[in-house]
């Protein structure tokens, strides 16, 4: 099936939602998007047996250790100027706002420099592994390079270049595979997986930057000094609201990683990143996809009639019903497959993702439609929600750990508690659609026939 046959099977699939689902823009373009990743994670796929036997969990302990510390650093790189540009109606106005979310990213890779050079073995006491010490150099490099690749990609969001969007998925998920088989043949290790990852990315970026420099030098002239101090000014709240926000988001991420690493060791912690590199970085990519586009439509939609509803409705169940299948498969049968597809070295990750199955649903259905506040220009009201949903999961983690429960309840109630969170989000999600113009969010009435033909 070609990607073209894969998109229009998917649109009809989905027409259970509403019956004008497939003729609207928001599906189509989440057909395309979805379809370009499904090709971009079919090669991980595909390869990941072999790249699970060229690895360890030790490897990828080393891999978890560099992530903990850079998801900080690279969730602050724009200060969240980046997100602001979908939000601009004029390009010429947009664009002065990608300038300020680099000038940001900049000032915030020259400070990672210096704080990683102060406080390098303190960073490897903090999580645990002292081989880190080696990589930190890497930290501000991934800073500048994630802070670019995001400021490109959401203007090729905004341009609504979703075809290019979809090849640069490709080509970025498929270097990083090959380059992980290749490092893991000459035995790189844990620099394997660290370096695969920051070339695939850097490659991207060159790709967009080229991409855009070709199609929009207009844009870039119309940028001046008064338009950046304007965008900055504008948009203030993104770095005092939405990145301390996001900051938390990242600091969720990786205490996760550093409290596994320091109460249960490396190896589990190896087992949890890879369990999380095999699920959630596809899902990421598909979640991110569907994000974007759910972005563009319901800021669009918003300015032109103050209501989302619709927008909402039809992505919230469109990848409820894309994920579903694959979820309950995994909360069944999750440490079964691990053992079999990826060897018995690596039945921990999957218990520890069985474990989480429904927590990865919520975050998988949920994440791409959490701009909703965003559009609502909700920033304040969002980060108090967010305190409360990054600071519960990991102190009921850390909990559990110190009072020296095994590893697997620990993550249950880990698990427990996050679905939660996702769940009350939701609900509030709902509630500012409600005041904003609509009495409810239409939920559909399923047609359990149809969405078992859409398993198949």
């Amino acid at each position: 099936m070609n990607p073209e046959q894969l998109k229009s099977t998917l649109a009809r699939k989905l027409s259970w939602i509403n019956p004008s689902l497939v003729r609207s823009g928001v599906v189509k373009n989440i057909a395309i998007l979805f379809t370009s990743t499904t090709y971009a994670q079919f090669l991980p796929f595909l390869l990941a047996p072999i790249i699970a036997r060229l690895y360890d969990p030790l490897d990828y302990a080393i891999f978890a250790a560099l992530t903990s510390i850079t998801v900080i650093s690279t969730t602050m790189a724009t200060g969240m100027y980046d997100t602001a540009i979908m939000l601009d109606r004029e390009d010429d106005t947009a664009s002065n706002t990608a300038v300020s979310a680099f000038l940001f990213t900049i000032v915030v890779s020259l400070l990672t420099v210096v704080l990683v050079f102060l406080f390098r073995h303190q960073l490897a006491r903090l999580v645990k592994n002292s081989d880190i010490i080696q990589y930190l150099w890497l930290v501000p490099v991934m800073t500048f390079i994630t802070g670019l690749y995001r400021i490109l990609n959401i203007w090729t969001n905004r341009k609504k270049r979703y075809p290019r969007m979809s090849m640069n998925r490709i080509i970025q998920s498929s270097l990083a595979v090959v380059l992980q088989i290749i490092f893991g043949a000459l035995h790189w290790g844990g620099r394997g997986l660290i370096y695969s990852n920051l070339i695939a990315i850097s490659a991207t970026v060159l790709l967009l930057f080229w991409q855009t420099a070709r199609d929009d030098a207009r844009a870039a002239q119309t940028v001046t000094l008064k338009g950046i101090r304007h965008s900055f000014a504008k948009h203030k709240d993104f770095p005092f609201f939405n990145m301390p926000q996001g900051l938390m988001d990242g600091l969720r991420e990786s205490s996760v990683l550093i409290i596994i690493a320091n109460f249960f060791g490396p190896s589990v912690l190896g087992s949890y990143s890879f369990a999380s590199n095999i699920l959630m970085k596809p899902l990421r990519f598909i979640g991110d996809a569907v994000g974007q586009v759910y972005f563009q439509h319901a800021s669009s939609e918003y300015n032109r009639t103050g209501k989302i509803r619709g927008v909402f409705s039809k992505t919230l169940f469109s990848i409820a019903a894309i994920g579903l299948p694959f979820f309950l498969i995994l909360g069944l049968f999750g440490q079964r497959l691990f053992g079999f597809v990826f060897s018995s070295k690596w039945d921990l990750a999957g218990l520890y993702s069985q474990i989480l199955a429904v927590w990865f649903f919520l975050r998988f259905v949920i994440s791409p439609v959490s701009s909703t506040p965003v559009i609502f220009n909700r920033q304040k009201h969002f980060f108090l929600v967010s305190i409360l949903i990054n600071v519960l999961p990991p102190v009921s983690l850390f909990l559990m750990s110190r009072g020296d429960y095994i590893i697997n309840s620990s993550l249950a109630v880990f698990a427990v508690v996050n679905s939660t969170m996702y769940l009350l989000m939701l609900l509030w999600f709902i509630s500012l659609i409600r005041k904003n113009g609509s009495s409810c969010v239409a939920v559909p009435d399923i047609d359990i026939s149809s969405l078992n033909d859409g398993r198949k």
